[in-house]
């Protein structure tokens, strides 16, 4: 009978209570996160929800810009943003539709001209 000792390395990996609290959070969709952390404020009197002072004021200026919007009959506040932001893109890329190509540079192209000025490979 022959003893002998055999040094083994392995390595394991142990999850922490805190990160499996994570992964779970992580993992969950924006409904359920609400949900979750309604009820973490709920069960724990100690949690108060602080919000942004500028937070508030937008939420206050989009509220009444809609509903200025509704008592006029105009378009939504959003619709209006998203307006003027396709009539910004339209002026500074101009009215033609966009081809998804960048437009070259005043003046020459270097890089072009590299290119073109490059001899062949022998055939």
């Amino acid at each position: 009978m022959k003893l002998s000792l055999v040094p083994k390395l392995e390595q394991q990996q142990i999850l922490a209570p805190q990160m499996i609290l994570s992964m779970d959070i992580l993992l969950l969709n924006s409904l359920d996160l609400e949900n979750r952390i309604g009820k973490e404020f709920m069960e724990n009197p100690a949690l108060e929800l602080a919000e942004d002072a500028a937070a508030e004021e937008a939420r206050a200026a989009d509220a009444e810009a809609k509903s200025a919007a509704e008592a006029n009959g105009d378009r939504d506040p959003e619709v209006t943003k998203l307006m003027e932001v396709l009539d910004n893109f339209e002026s500074r890329y101009g009215g033609e539709e966009f081809s998804g190509r960048r437009a070259a540079p005043s003046g020459e192209d270097n890089k072009l001209q590299a290119l073109q000025n490059h001899a062949d490979r022998p055939a």
